[in-house]
């Protein structure tokens, strides 16, 4: 399990900031900056539940606000860069976790745009080891993969519960079928 504390950045902050939020200890933003709003939230909560008070939110504190659950891992998706995507290609997304995470089953979902207006996802379900990177492999949905030209995606990693893990990525590439000779 991850301490937050002072500078730390993301979805586990601003869960932690929409509970303590919920029962009245914080009145600022939902921004997942652990500044020194939430650290005073934290140490409003921790005072007025008994607990040792430092500001940082362990193991006692999600124990207290039922947050054990919901913060079970964050993940850094590595979003892919391409140029051309030939029929065939796959497109393939690297997943690391933050330290703590032991292991998790994770849905990769990918939203495709043509520039023929069709759009269409596609979507993987991945188990996602602590220490290593795991990647994700993706086909383009056939009715995107029919056309050329420009197409841009929208990717999002779920956990099994369909909350969103880490940052969303975009991009775009062209399709590039090739001619018969």
């Amino acid at each position: 399990m991850t301490v937050l504390g002072i500078d730390s950045r993301g979805p586990e902050v601003e869960r932690l900031q929409q509970a303590l939020q919920a029962q009245g200890y914080f009145l600022g933003s939902l921004d997942g900056w652990y500044g020194m709003k939430t650290a005073a939230a934290v140490a409003y909560f921790q005072s007025c539940n008994g607990l040792d008070i430092d500001g940082l939110s362990g193991s006692q504190v999600y124990e207290y606000l039922d947050l054990n659950d919901t913060l079970e891992v964050t993940l850094h998706a590595t979003w892919p860069a391409i140029e051309i995507w030939h029929p065939g290609d796959e497109i393939v997304v690297q997943l690391a976790p933050f330290d703590g995470v032991e292991e998790t089953e994770v849905r990769v979902v990918l939203w495709f745009r043509s520039a023929a207006g069709a759009e269409e996802n596609t979507e993987t379900q991945v188990r996602v080891v602590g220490g290593s990177t795991t990647l994700a492999r993706l086909n383009v949905p056939e009715n995107i993969a029919q056309h050329e030209g420009e197409v841009h995606y929208t990717g999002y990693v779920f956990d099994m519960h369909g909350l969103a893990l880490g940052d969303e990525g975009t991009g775009s590439f062209r399709i590039d079928r090739p001619t018969a000779i």
